[in-house]
């Protein structure tokens, strides 16, 4: 998924999801592409799917969406 940052002219950015301690699962990871429109119980979903362990999602769990350029 590319995206072309807002803020610079010609850099290619992609959105990616880091939850916490997600370096110890194979994260960041792109951001699928409506990930803004699923409902918490989905993104929680595809988190676990992508090796995330389901004990780590509580009620106060958030993650961080960084843009990485590309090259």
């Amino acid at each position: 998924m590319r995206r072309r940052s807002s803020n610079s002219m010609n850099i290619n950015t992609t959105l990616m999801i880091l939850p916490p301690e997600g370096e110890k699962y194979g994260f960041p990871l792109p951001c699928p592409m409506d990930w803004g429109r699923m409902p918490r119980e989905v993104q929680n979903a595809w988190l676990v799917n992508e090796g995330y362990p389901k004990s780590h999602i509580t009620e106060t769990f958030s993650i961080s969406l960084v843009h990485i350029e590309i090259s």
